[in-house]
């Protein structure tokens, strides 16, 4: 989504965001999972299978979808993972494994940043 560029764009140069614009991430953010009937999701990995995405719909054989693991906080690892792979999207799927936040100076941006894309 536009706002999600717009968003990395103004974190990128370490701007402030106002507390509104964090509060409305954060209530959509909680919508969305509030309407998802699990936070789990099995995917087959087999070359020939299809798998189930977050909404039930089957994914077809063959997609590819980026795993990611710790990110640990560091928002401009985050941006060149973006830049090397493209943004998430319907058709640019990502799988994040935990890790957002623990350990980096940006980790607000990190996770506001994965909230808007969600």
């Amino acid at each position: 989504p536009e706002f999600a560029r717009e968003l990395m764009e103004h974190l990128r140069d370490q701007k402030r965001l106002h507390k509104r614009y964090v509060v409305q991430i954060l209530l959509g953010v909680r919508d969305n999972f509030d309407s998802l009937p699990s936070s789990l999701l099995e995917l087959e990995l087999s070359p020939s299978a299809t798998g189930l995405d977050e909404d039930g719909d089957e994914v077809e054989a063959g997609r590819k979808f980026t795993v990611c693991g710790d990110v640990h906080g560091q928002f401009y690892d985050l941006l060149n993972i973006f830049d090397l792979n493209g943004v998430p999207s319907e058709s640019n799927p990502y799988l994040f494994n935990g890790d957002f936040v623990d350990r980096g100076s940006f980790s607000l941006e990190v996770i506001l940043t994965l909230f808007a894309y969600k």
